[in-house]
């Protein structure tokens, strides 16, 4: 059976992805910061501290004895004009979203290898694709995890360890008000203008036909593909826009996204 370690499974998505992979036969386990008393099923894991990470993948394989697939899906979206954004709150966003995930790859490479195989996927997005204004540490995060997805990727092919990304657009899930985040500072010029986009993106959120169950069968998808594809976008915008920036000319595709967001 595929045993299978969920970072960030506390959530709507994590939660949809643990479900859709045990509904699929496969032995899934989550992961959260601080697992709840009713959580017993799911693994202690800050991706943000190298001891944590250790000791999760170390649990996970006394459990069941070894470790076939990773999802790296432990996340969050910070939103922030880049002057109004403190070095702290970067760097806590990229290593979240991006550095988390390399700990925990780095982690699980070894034991995959000795098994002669394995899979990683990892959560991205269509903000990992085509930036947004006021997004950007976010943005750095998801487009380090894409460069980093297909390198790793062509090196690791070789040893049977697949490396994937699933790129799903907003994703209407019930902790919108936990996973949009805005950054600390309550005075600046870009203040109002902060906040609109982010009120903006929680109703986009609510508001999405793409629900975490979509983003669950993706993950399914990469895990049963014999040799998984490297990318496996979500919805109809994952598709059609980033084709539309390879298409348009550059100050064409920039005017439709400024008159779509504040």
């Amino acid at each position: 059976m595929t045993c299978v370690l969920v970072t960030g499974a506390s959530g709507s998505i994590g939660g949809a992805i643990v479900r859709a992979l045990t509904a699929g036969g496969m032995t899934a386990t989550g992961t959260a910061r601080r697992p709840a008393a009713g959580e017993a099923a799911l693994l202690a894991l800050d991706v943000t501290d190298p001891a944590s990470v250790v000791a999760c993948v170390d649990d996970f394989v006394a459990r069941h004895g070894r470790i076939d697939a990773l999802v790296n899906n432990a996340g969050f979206d910070l939103y922030g004009g880049l002057e109004e954004t403190s070095w702290e709150e970067f760097m806590a966003q990229m290593d979240t979203n991006f550095f988390g995930a390399v700990r925990m790859t780095q982690a699980v490479l070894p034991r995959m290898r000795a098994q002669g195989g394995g899979r990683i996927v990892n959560i991205g997005s269509l903000g990992g694709l085509v930036g947004l204004p006021l997004n950007s540490a976010y943005a750095a995060s998801k487009f380090a995890l894409e460069g980093f997805g297909e390198s790793l990727r062509l090196e690791l092919l070789p040893d049977q360890i697949y490396v994937s990304v699933i790129e799903p657009p907003a994703v209407a899930t019930e902790t919108l008000e936990q996973s949009i985040r805005e950054v600390a500072a309550t005075t600046g010029p870009l203040l109002a203008r902060r906040r609109a986009m982010v009120q903006q993106m929680r109703a986009d959120g609510r508001a999405s036909p793409v629900k975490p169950e979509h983003v669950a069968a993706a993950v399914l998808r990469a895990l049963r593909d014999p040799q998984p594809l490297l990318r496996y976008p979500v919805g109809g915008q994952a598709r059609w826009i980033p084709r539309l920036k390879a298409l348009l000319p550059q100050r064409s595709f920039e005017k439709s996204l400024r008159g779509r967001w504040p």
